[in-house]
């Protein structure tokens, strides 16, 4: 069997990491041991993503890099420590794998473009632009008393204004609130632009 193709088979990036030292929150979240990080900027479950530096892989990758190994010796590595069997029979985890020592941290300074600094205002932009929309909608669709029907548009309005607001209260917290929209929101944010967009060339 291929000693690659085993190890990610038997453990993810998160389990390997916090046996060898990481702390992860319930978030999903840790401080980058690849470059200087104050705060966690690095999300880690099943592989691993720095917003931050950009460190990015798998588990071997995330090994590799951690302790600044080969790939090959990365993989043999994970197998020794976690009891990972690669010969025909498969793989077998040993329950001794909490009784590894753990390392401190090895950390690198990587210098590269933030493009998680990049994004935000960005976000920021386009969430108080949809909201100026939605505000729009409410105001101009509001019903009258002799409505029978909600025009559309004012349903879409008073149903995503919350939305919105949340959103926008995460771009403008915590490092970790903007990491989490830059990770889980961003498709959502780059979709109301698209909807802008698509508006201001009907006006114009």
């Amino acid at each position: 069997m291929n000693i690659f193709k085993d190890v990610k088979q038997a453990v993810d990036t998160r389990e390997v990491a916090e046996v060898y030292g990481l702390e992860v929150n319930n978030s999903g979240m840790a401080i980058c041991p690849f470059h200087d990080d104050n705060n966690p900027s690095m999300k880690v479950d099943e592989r691993y993503h720095c917003f931050a530096c950009q460190a990015d892989g798998d588990v071997i990758d995330f090994v590799a890099n951690y302790f600044e190994l080969s790939k090959i010796d990365a993989a043999k590595k994970i197998a020794k420590d976690f009891g990972i069997e690669y010969q025909s029979v498969g793989y077998k985890k040993h329950k001794s794998v909490k009784q590894i020592k753990r390392p401190k941290p090895i950390r690198k300074e990587i210098s590269v473009d933030n493009e998680f600094n990049k994004r935000i205002p960005t976000y920021n932009n386009i969430l108080c632009e949809y909201k100026v929309l939605l505000e729009s909608y409410k105001t101009i669709f509001k019903p009258s008393e002799s409505d029978d029907d909600l025009h559309p548009l004012f349903v879409k309005a008073i149903t995503n204004l919350d939305r919105i607001d949340y959103l926008m209260s995460m771009v403008n917290g915590t490092t970790e609130e903007k990491i989490l929209v830059v990770m889980d929101y961003g498709k959502e944010i780059v979709n109301y632009e698209k909807i802008i967009r698509t508006i201001k060339s009907r006006i114009a």
